[in-house]
């Protein structure tokens, strides 16, 4: 049982670390979070559930484990009754924590829509867990005393050596879990606080700007490709590269807001690959394939499915793998005419139409990939999922 309560701590540390990347508007890579499909660890770590109290539930989870690691030390070397009320604590704990991983899943399955492998990883290590414990609390047979959880001041004082030195064992474990537990929560913490101030002052300073007149007219973005009605509440137009890490991240929490919103946000895609092949502003070709996907993006647009091309790229097909040739082999999923999208890619059109766009980001200044432009104020970088949420629900209020 140490061992998995050990995996548990592991596992949850690094579901901490991928929360972090994710609240930092990164992307978690690796085959348990490939970011693709059904399997996606980013969504979940991006969805509302992800937070528990205020805090990642991956935090929670931590401290959690944590402390079962603890008991299960102090199962090694107790005996009988000691052993019998750290087992039974043990399998109390875990039976709440299963519980709370059933809804965890509940919400996973039914509305977030992908699985974190990594997550189903803890729940799978807390069942195990519960099992261990009521196994070897059911093979005991001295009888459970709630008491025996705690040190006995009154051993101090008299009794045999035996129980004097067995209360002292209890009193060192107990007290070097529950400093072990404080511990992991306070190192958890501290990098989850600094992300937060970071972003609450990014947010705020964002806010403010919107107090000035808007810096873009959103009218020069007609023409490029966009989904939403034309009257919207919130326009966001978005620089972004089909390689880049963190356009795909924002393009999948800004793709689940305007499903929250589907009468209220409208969103526009502007191509800024970040390759020297085909923009100027580039020294070197940073994404190998980024100009091919930008143009075939534009050929998909000619046959009306720039939309589905889109989450081609930056859903359906694992970040690693968005490259010319695996979306040639599948663009028939976004409902895009192969033949038709070569035959396009022969002519000087979709270079132009990407030039285009690098112009004009050139001109407004949307220099750095991704760049977020929302009802003419400009965002550079990437929003992170509470940021939009945020930035759009303040826009939705002043209508």
């Amino acid at each position: 049982m140490v061992l998995l309560a050990a995996a548990g701590v592991g596992l949850s540390a690094f579901l901490l670390q991928a929360h972090l990347t994710v609240l930092s508007g990164g992307l978690e890579e690796g085959f348990f979070c490939s970011g693709a499909g059904v399997w996606d660890c980013n969504a979940v770590a991006a969805h509302e559930s992800a937070s528990f109290l205020g805090l990642p539930v991956a935090l929670w989870g931590l401290v959690y484990f944590a402390l079962l690691l603890g008991l299960t030390i102090q199962a090694l070397f107790l005996r009988d009754e000691d052993l019998k009320a750290v087992c039974a604590l043990g399998t109390n704990l875990c039976t709440l924590g299963l519980l709370f991983d059933g809804y965890l899943g509940f919400v996973m399955v039914t509305q977030i829509r992908h699985v974190c492998l990594s997550c189903a990883g803890t729940y799978l290590i807390n069942l195990l867990l519960v099992l261990g414990f009521w196994r070897r609390e059911r093979a005991l047979g001295a009888p459970l005393s709630w008491s025996r959880l705690l040190p006995s001041p009154g051993l101090a004082r008299g009794g045999s050596d035996a129980d004097y030195y067995r209360n002292a064992l209890k009193t060192v474990m107990t007290s070097l879990t529950l400093l072990a537990t404080a511990f992991t929560f306070f190192i958890g913490l501290v990098p989850v606080l600094e992300v937060e101030r970071e972003e609450r002052q990014e947010v705020g300073e964002f806010l403010a700007q919107m107090a000035g007149p808007p810096q873009v007219d959103m009218a020069v973005f007609d023409g490029r490709p966009s989904i939403g009605p034309r009257n919207a509440a919130v326009t966001v137009a978005v620089t972004g590269d089909f390689q880049c890490s963190f356009c795909r991240s924002l393009a999948n929490h800004l793709e689940a807001l305007r499903r929250r919103h589907p009468d209220k946000i409208r969103l526009i895609f502007v191509n800024f690959p970040v390759s020297s092949e085909c923009n100027p502003r580039v020294r070197e070709p940073v994404h190998e394939d980024a100009c091919w996907l930008a143009r075939a993006g534009e050929c998909a647009a000619a046959q009306g499915r720039f939309w589905e091309y889109h989450d081609l790229a930056f859903q359906r097909i694992g970040f690693a793998a968005v490259r010319r040739e695996n979306v040639l082999r599948r663009i028939g999923e976004a409902g895009v005419d192969p033949r038709r999208l070569r035959a396009c890619l022969e002519t000087p059109a979709p270079a132009e139409a990407v030039a285009e766009d690098i112009a004009l980001a050139q001109r407004l200044g949307l220099m750095v990939t991704p760049t977020v432009v929302i009802n003419g104020y400009v965002k550079k970088g990437s929003l992170l999922p509470w940021m939009l949420k945020t930035v759009v629900a303040f826009m939705l209020r002043r209508g």
